[in-house]
């Protein structure tokens, strides 16, 4: 299940998209989402059209679950996440701090350019 928080389910907004959802029991427009969750049109958008090239959402508007969601793996991902709300976000915010270190790291390699000891 960690793997598939750091990996796919990654951010707070994708939880609570998904854990919106569920709660709703039925498919939401992107309205009642921005409005429950209180999210950013474009952070919202962003996190629905992760979701749906994860092929857990379809995002059309009403945004609906999709097959993906209701895999017994995302149930226990959000179930955990409901009971341990501060453990899933410290796991979540490890992978964001090893992706900024990532992208730090290239983008250091990128403007640094060759060096003759690198060859």
């Amino acid at each position: 299940m960690t793997a598939l928080l750091e990996a796919e389910l990654d951010t707070y907004e994708k939880l609570e998209v998904l854990r919106q959802l569920r709660v709703a029991g039925a498919p939401c427009s992107r309205a009642q989402l921005r409005d429950a969750l209180r999210l950013d049109r474009d952070v919202l958008d962003e996190a629905i059209q992760e979701l749906a090239q994860a092929g857990f959402l379809v995002a059309g508007d009403p945004v609906a679950p999709a097959a993906r969601a209701a895999e017994p793996a995302v149930a226990s991902a959000l179930d955990l996440y409901e009971a341990e709300k501060a453990a899933v976000l410290a796991v979540l915010s490890r992978g964001a701090m090893r992706r900024i270190r990532e992208r730090a790291a290239r983008t250091f390699v990128e403007r640094r350019g060759p060096r003759d000891d690198d060859t």
